[in-house]
């Protein structure tokens, strides 16, 4: 009884996410055949990828967790890199050459199917492995966290496949960002510290960001409303290279916020502090936090029709 609950644990949120998401797709529905086919696409894609995240781990004796150097190594140029390339190939493989798809909520749909079997998957070896506690917390804030960076990268195969010359620019715009979400969440859960605690801010972030683009692709459907999708040309808003650096760029400066208030109060617990010292620490949080979530804001205005 209790592996039957660990596996219904496992599989539950995945299947959930991609129900919650295909049903959004409410002017023209993908095939349900082609849908799950890229669901098992990317649960094959698993096994390798996490066979390379181990090599790499043997070879380079990164620890990965438990230390801020190395959890941020690990975590941006590792395990991102690979989990979210692995989620670009189980779209790009079949998907992607489908006529099924031929608008960009299409891509959000597939890239969704592609991240919930791979993080369907890897969610089955985590919780039979940690248990209840451990698929609870993965339910929460993991699988839709992988979930929402299959979806950006999907937007953006949806916007190159819609506008063929800017394919290679939004390929790499995609997964660009699915890379920095997956880096700073990793990252925050390898440091082995309180800044485990922002995956949850981070995680409604993410959100955020995915219900515009459903937003966009919706409201600029060729479907939507009886139209013509041959006389009404698909309209797709793209994040400029601004834009994107600007979040970038946001996020590192927040993320620097918070890993120097730790260190601070870790350093204060430690020896006496004078009034110097405070103000010293209370400078590198509040100006590059305040400066970072402006960044944030702004890259709203760094978008163009594609």
């Amino acid at each position: 009884m209790l592996y039957l609950t660990l596996l219904v644990l496992a599989i539950a949120p995945g299947i959930s996410i991609l129900w919650y998401v295909y049903n959004k797709d409410k002017y023209e529905k993908e095939p349900k055949k082609l849908v799950v086919k890229t669901f098992f696409l990317g649960a094959c894609f698993t096994i390798p990828a996490g066979l390379l995240e181990v090599a790499i781990q043997s070879v380079t004796g990164i620890s990965m967790e438990g230390n801020l150097v190395q959890g941020f190594i690990g975590a941006y140029f590792f395990v991102a890199p690979i989990e979210e390339y692995a989620k670009y190939l189980a779209i790009k493989i079949k998907a992607f050459k489908s006529s099924e798809m031929n608008e960009v909520m299409d891509g959000i749909v597939y890239g969704v199917a592609a991240a919930m079997g791979f993080a369907t998957l890897e969610n089955i070896a985590y919780v039979f492995e940690y248990g209840i506690g451990t698929g609870v917390m993965r339910a929460l804030l993991s699988v839709p966290g992988h979930g929402i960076e299959g979806a950006i990268i999907g937007y953006y195969l949806g916007v190159g496949k819609m506008k063929p010359r800017l394919l290679k620019k939004n390929v790499l715009t995609g997964l660009t960002i699915a890379i920095l979400f997956h880096g700073t969440f990793d990252f925050f859960v390898f440091s082995g510290s309180a800044l485990a605690i922002l995956v949850i801010p981070l995680v409604f972030f993410m959100y955020l960001s995915f219900r515009k683009r459903v937003r966009l692709a919706l409201e600029n459907s060729r479907f939507r409303d009886g139209r013509d999708p041959e006389e009404f040309p698909t309209k797709v808003i793209r994040m400029t290279t601004k834009g994107g650096v600007k979040i970038a760029s946001g996020i590192i400066l927040i993320a620097f916020a918070a890993l120097f208030l730790i260190g601070s109060v870790a350093a204060a617990l430690e020896e006496d502090w004078g009034a110097v010292e405070y103000i010293v620490c209370l400078f590198f949080v509040v100006f590059p936090a305040i400066i970072g979530i402006s960044l944030i804001v702004s890259s709203r205005k760094d978008r163009v029709e594609a």
